[in-house]
């Protein structure tokens, strides 16, 4: 994210409208498009949601390289060491 604001200190940002800018790969003009999504970013990641073509709820989650690390440990994917470096119960 593009900090445009260098005094805030933001931890949660909401929106209920996203701008999308895109830039045409042809003719490298840009174009710009206000979206009805709801927008929630924080540490873990951002959620975009809408409706899908049928007008039903739907949404898109982008989950942070830390929060998809926790989603791969308490899957059983992570890694197989124990996160307290020898203090853990099975040692």
């Amino acid at each position: 994210m593009e900090l445009l604001y260098g005094d805030a200190d933001t931890e949660y940002i909401r929106a209920s409208q996203v701008t999308v800018h895109v830039q045409d790969e042809a003719a490298g003009r840009i174009y710009s498009r206000l979206l009805p999504l709801t927008y929630r970013e924080n540490s873990n990641g951002l959620v975009l949601r809408g409706e899908n073509v049928s007008g039903e709820p739907s949404e898109i989650v982008f989950f942070s390289e830390t929060a998809a690390d926790k989603v791969s440990d308490i899957t059983g994917q992570g890694e197989d060491h124990s996160p307290c470096k020898g203090h853990g119960l099975h040692e």
